[in-house]
This record gives structure tokens, C-alpha cells and sequence, in this order.
């Protein structure tokens, strides 16, 4: 759920609009999700959708039972080394050197260039590109990827990040936790496993290893029997 209000389709900057993201304003939002989906305290995200269901569940732990993160990004800690020691390990592999060249050059000014940008970036995110590519673009779809929103996403981390908001909250975190990721994880390395399964005291990690960052993709049935175990488990 938290994946479908963190996504970037479909989201148009509003016309004359001053976008403040507040804290505040996030509580109000998310905090109206179990009675929208009228789920028994679960949540589940991936990446920045992980930031968010992690968020919430500092924010109201009496609201969550359990908690699935997929490759999720902690906000505020730097696994920057270790995104490079990965670029480092791939040059010269040719799966991955125009991803990493466009990555470094592009300065996109609009949803259509940002999406081609992603869409030769795809690489990056996973351990065998040449595989899982295919079915991650028909997953995709033919839709834009907002621009205005991931500038705002990112605008909106700073103050998180340099108050280490989301690291502190760690402890308040009383819901069981699953933590899944891929080893081969260059984006949202597993260091953020590493990190936020020492935070918090119910929290279960589980790596698997010759996959990138969307292990539903490339770890397919690894992926889903860990969550439907974790859901099922009392």
C-alpha cells in the first residue's frame, strides 16, 4: 500500500501550487490507511514506499502488527560507499556501463525525458538485467514517471536526513518486522537492512543473493513464500 502513495505514475505538478511537505501533514494522510484498506495492522513497502510503511509505523506503532520492507531506503543513513563499490565491481561490464554513463550525465527537464533516463538506468537495479528487464517494463507500462515528484520526494528527505529522524524513530518500532532484500541491491544497498534490523528489536532479515532491487522480479518464489509465512505466522 505505502508503494501505491509513494509511486511516481500519474502525478501532475498542480498549477500554482507552493508544495510544502510538512511531517504533519504525512501523519494526517498515512495514519487514514488501515480504514481505507481496513487492513489488521499490516503494512509493506518497497524502496521509498518501504520509507513510508517503516514512517508510520515509528509514528503509530499502536496501529501496526506487522511490517514488510522490500529494498526499502532508510532516510538519512549514507550507503553511498557501498552504491559506489558496486559501480566500481560493474565497470567494464557492458550489461551495466551505458546505465552508469546516463546516470552520471543526464539532467532531465521534463516526465518524458526523466522516464527515458529511467529506462536506461533499468540496469542498475538489478543482478541480471538481461533476464528481468522485460517483465519489469511490461510491469511498467506506457505511463510517465513524474518528474515534479521525484523532485519533490527528494526535496522534501533533506531535513529527514539531517536529523537522522528516521534512524532515531528505530526504537519506537514495536510491530514485528520482515526486512527483505537482494544482495546485489546497488540503490538501496543492504546496509539498510543491516541498520534498520539493529533498530529494532522484532525485526527479521532475509538476503537473497543473485538479486537486485525488486525481488519480487528476480527472486520471485523466494519473495513471496517469506511474506506469506511471515503473514501466516502467529
Amino acid at each position: 500500500m505505502a508503494d501505491l502513495i509513494a509511486g511516481e505514475h500519474h502525478f501532475a505538478a498542480p498549477n500554482g501550487l507552493d508544495f510544502t511537505y510538512t511531517v504533519r501533514y504525512s501523519e494526517q494522510s498515512v495514519n487514514s490507511l488501515p480504514v481505507l484498506v481496513q487492513c489488521p495492522g499490516w503494512g509493506i513497502g518497497h524502496s521509498h514506499g518501504g520509507a513510508i510503511a517503516l514512517a508510520y509505523a515509528q509514528l503509530f506503532p499502536e496501529n501496526v502488527t506487522k511490517i514488510i520492507l522490500i529494498d526499502h531506503r532508510l532516510i538519512g543513513f549514507d550507503d553511498s560507499s557501498a552504491s559506489r563499490g558496486f559501480k566500481r565491481d560493474r565497470k567494464g561490464d557492458s550489461r551495466y556501463d551505458k546505465a552508469y554513463k546516463v546516470q552520471d550525465t543526464a539532467s532531465p527537464t521534463s516526465d518524458s525525458e526523466f522516464t527515458e533516463l529511467f529506462h536506461e538506468m533499468a540496469p542498475i537495479y538489478f543482478y541480471d538485467p538481461e533476464a528481468h528487464i522485460p517483465a519489469f517494463f511490461a510491469a511498467l507500462g506506457q505511463d510517465q514517471i513524474s518528474l515534479w515528484c521525484v523532485q519533490k520526494v527528494n526535496a522534501a528527505e533533506k531535513k529527514v536526513k539531517r536529523e537522522a529522524t528516521m534512524i532515531k524513530g528505530l526504537k519506537r518500532v514495536t510491530a514485528q518486522t520482515l526486512i527483505i532484500f537482494g544482495n546485489q541491491d546497488a540503490q538501496c544497498t543492504i546496509e539498510n537492512l543491516e541498520q534498520t534490523k539493529s533498530g529494532i528489536h522484532s525485526a527479521t532479515g532475509i538476503v537473497l543473493d543473485e538479486c537486485g532491487h525488486f525481488p519480487w522480479i528476480e527472486k520471485r518464489e523466494e519473495t513471496f513464500t517469506a511474506v506469506r509465512a511471515f503473514l501466516e505466522a502467529e
